[in-house]
């Protein structure tokens, strides 16, 4: 299995964009991601405060055809970031540590 993709940001203090497309090889099944952020802060932080960003997330897969749009909190801290959000009743959960 090998995947090849693009992932870009851009985003001030306030506003929060990102983009991504992953192409997937397996050996059962080729398929494509594609995946659209957006959100706000709703409060600036400084500099090693708390920031958190209300998102929106919507993503395709070509083996659904489908696109899934659904909301979810980014938090971070330093080296510390976690995304929370639900999608079709399922948990979607990112961390990262940095380090």
């Amino acid at each position: 299995k090998f995947y090849y993709g693009l992932h870009g940001d851009w985003e001030t203090r306030r506003i929060f964009t990102a983009f991504s497309y992953v192409n997937n090889h397996t050996n059962n099944k080729d398929y494509s991601e594609m995946e659209l952020q957006a959100g706000i802060a709703p409060y600036l932080g400084e500099y090693n405060e708390l920031h958190t960003w209300i998102m929106m997330k919507t993503k395709k897969e070509t083996i659904n055809n489908s696109w899934d749009t659904y909301p979810f909190i980014k938090i971070f801290k330093g080296d510390f970031l976690i995304e929370i959000g639900t999608k079709n009743s399922h948990w979607d959960i990112h961390y990262m540590l940095r380090f």
